[in-house]
């Protein structure tokens, strides 16, 4: 089976032309607006008597978080500061992991017991545990008369 391939030309091809594009648009919102968050992404998860979410933040320490219950909303904030040492001489040519401030909130349903969250940090993922309260279940079985 014969493959065709594209000669370098030196030219950029169109799919390198595009993302060029599109970083550059980030970066100059970024600069303009004064962005500086990140949203990592997060598993939402719902178990027998409790919820899950799971947020993807690797390189992170726990103190790096700071999660807050109030009123039915559960809010995940925290800080992915990179980290250069004086003295150190390296070059970055490409940089596509993101750093700075984020912020995500969550509105929890009415049977989640936001005084028995719990969380945990382990393997770059953030675990937050949200029992369910059997009491406010927010399903209910209705007769047909």
């Amino acid at each position: 089976m014969l493959v065709k391939r594209e000669q370098n030309t030196g030219l950029p091809t169109l799919t390198g032309w595009i993302e060029d594009v599109f970083r550059e648009l980030e970066e100059q919102s970024r600069r303009v607006f004064g962005i500086e968050s990140v949203m990592p992404q997060v598993d939402l998860i719902e178990e027998k008597d409790h919820y899950r979410i799971e947020m993807a933040a690797p390189g992170m320490k726990p103190e790096d978080f700071d999660i807050e219950y109030c009123d039915g909303v559960l809010t995940i904030s925290g800080e992915r500061k990179m980290e250069k040492k004086e003295g150190d001489d390296t070059t970055y040519h490409r940089v596509e992991t993101f750093y700075g401030k984020f912020s995500r909130s969550f509105m929890l349903p009415e049977d989640a017991q936001g005084n028995k969250i719990t969380a945990e940090y382990e393997n770059g993922i953030l675990k937050i545990r949200i029992p369910k309260d059997k009491k406010k279940s927010k399903t209910k079985k209705i007769k047909i008369k």
